[in-house]
């Protein structure tokens, strides 16, 4: 394989490396464009696009977290926890760097999310504060509801209910402009349960109406189950009991989940406990039980609360050993309740830590990738520059080769034409120099030096014949002179008196023309190449005043007055 195959395999293969790394960009910005498109009505299908995304790291920076913030968006509204995504925190510094008020908006926004899920209730309220501020020129009610309703969920949890309901009003007023119709039942069903917190229970009926009429409205069967079980609690304690259990009645054919169905019938019994009903109180206990598996570790605190009831029902009917048997019952689910919270609690310190040695071996996974690529290329590029000086050295010595091919060639030339000339015994300004260049005798010396060098391919000869012919002593000019001037009639000294513009080398070229040395002659004589010398005429003529490219002898013979 010569070298230009072994560079064409080179290029091919950086070629190749630089277009996966550019086909892997290119399929990561398709699928995060897909992803955008998706979010808002499909976030599961983004979420599904986004873990598609091949090596994240390698897209530049603004795509990069640009698929941080699209993921803990996907992840949060699939309901997925996002207590590991603190990456978002880097993306919000990113966005708030660049001129894009909507990204810096969401980045802001769900920074202080992953803080409300990691339980860092001051950060997190920090976050949805400076996020409302910047929120204020985004024309976006959607987003802007979403802010309110945050805050309203810390103020609620920290009991703080008269905050609570401002911001969950206003986030009623974003989501109808928004069109976002579930997120509307749910703010006024959270303004309900907040005036319900404080005790106001006719201002909480009164959202939660609005909220029931709402969900009936927009077709949403979920809420309706949600809002009429949040309506009999309030019922209950108002003591109409009858309207609490036809709201939970109500609610039974929305139902689509096991749990959901225990929960009604758990209200119900709990109702029928304080009518003092045992026999309702343990029947619709039972049927909450019937929903459940007693392997359920999620409902364990559910079952707990039935086996409780069932428990007191027992011992009203003075029944104690049921009573007792269902009173551990409900112990053990306690407990297996206060022990999942623990082991949650653990699994998430264990979860976080894991996250972080993923998060670090991908990081140094990257990181090794992108140095074997960069050791690819320098290796690449070596190569490339060792063919390059390795092609730039035989370019050069192939042209040096032709170059001492054609001087020697134009040397024996000369040296035929001198021996030609001598033989006629003329006493030539030609002659002269040329006896006194030695030409016959270096002529040989390069003729015997090509013979023996024919065995190593011509290497170096253009250094050896330079060696052979300029090596030794050069001309004597000044004797040169004297025999111009003898020959041809002191035509130098009317040159140099003349035209004393001239510098040396182009009085000799002035003189070697006179005496009908071609250009090639000249160039072999004075160490030059034939553009130099054509150059160096060109100067000449117009240093003298010779127009376009008139004859010099004839242009000297008529200015110098010489016959």
């Amino acid at each position: 394989m010569d070298y230009k195959q072994r560079l064409l395999c080179i290029l091919l293969c950086i070629s190749f490396i630089l277009t996966a790394c550019d086909k892997s960009k290119e399929i990561g910005l398709r699928l995060l464009t897909e992803a955008e498109i998706l979010i808002e009505t499909s976030p599961d299908s983004a979420l599904l696009l986004l873990d598609s995304v091949p090596y994240p790291k390698i897209l530049d920076d603004e795509a990069y977290h640009n698929y941080i913030l699209l993921k803990t968006r996907a992840k949060d509204k699939c309901y997925k926890s996002i207590v590991d995504d603190t990456l978002i925190y880097e993306s919000k510094n990113y966005f708030l760097g660049k001129n894009d008020l909507r990204k810096q908006v969401l980045a802001s926004l769900y920074s202080g999310r992953v803080q409300h899920e990691n339980k860092l209730l001051k950060d997190a309220m920090i976050s949805y504060l400076e996020t409302e501020k910047r929120a204020e020129h985004l024309d976006e009610d959607a987003i802007k509801g979403l802010i309110q309703s945050l805050v309203g969920e810390l103020y609620y949890h920290q009991e703080v209910f008269e905050e609570s309901i401002s911001r969950y009003k206003k986030a009623t007023k974003y989501f109808n402009n928004a069109g976002e119709h579930r997120n509307e039942v749910l703010s006024l069903n959270m303004v309900g349960c907040s005036f319900f917190s404080k005790d106001e229970k006719d201002s909480a009926n009164i959202y939660y109406n609005q909220a029931l009429e709402l969900a009936g409205i927009y077709n949403l069967p979920e809420d309706q189950v949600d809002i009429r079980i949040n309506m009999a609690n309030l019922l209950r304690r108002k003591g109409d009991f009858d309207t609490a259990k036809s709201d939970l009645r109500q609610a039974i054919p929305y139902v689509s989940d096991s749990a959901k169905y225990s929960i009604i019938y758990y209200n119900l019994a709990t109702i029928f406990r304080e009518q003092q009903n045992n026999d309702s109180t343990s029947y619709y206990a039972n049927e909450a039980l019937g929903f459940l598996n007693d392997n359920d570790e999620k409902n364990s605190a559910l079952l707990s609360k039935i086996y409780s009831l069932l428990s007191v029902t027992e011992e009203n009917r003075n029944n104690y050993k049921h009573a007792l048997t269902e009173e551990r019952n409900s112990s053990k689910y306690l407990r297996s309740y206060q022990l999942m919270n623990m082991d949650q609690a653990i699994l998430d310190v264990q979860k976080k830590y894991n996250f972080e040695l993923v998060q670090n071996a991908n990081n140094k996974l990257v990181i090794q990738q992108q140095q074997n690529v960069v050791i690819i290329l320098v290796l690449a590029l070596g190569v490339i520059i060792a063919m390059f000086l390795y092609y730039r050295k035989s370019t050069i010595n192939k042209k040096e080769r032709l170059e001492g091919e054609q001087k020697i060639y134009q040397l024996k030339e000369l040296a035929r034409k001198y021996e030609d000339e001598n033989t006629e015994n003329k006493v030539t300004f030609r002659n002269v120099l040329l006896k006194q260049f030695d030409i016959m005798k270096k002529a040989a010396l390069v003729d015997g030096y090509l013979r023996d060098d024919e065995k190593k391919q011509n290497e170096k000869l253009l250094r050896k014949f330079n060696e052979i012919v300029y090596g030794k002593e050069g001309l004597d000019w000044n004797l040169l002179y004297q025999s111009m001037n003898e020959l041809h009639n002191k035509f130098f000294d009317h040159l140099r008196n003349a035209y004393p513009q001239l510098d040396e080398s182009e009085f000799r070229i002035c003189c070697l023309s006179y005496a009908n040395f071609s250009n090639t002659e000249i160039g072999m004589i004075m160490k030059l190449s034939l553009n130099t010398i054509q150059t160096r005429k060109t100067i000449i003529r117009r240093k003298v005043g010779i127009k376009g490219y008139g004859n010099m002898n004839d242009y000297f013979n008529e200015k110098l007055g010489i016959i």
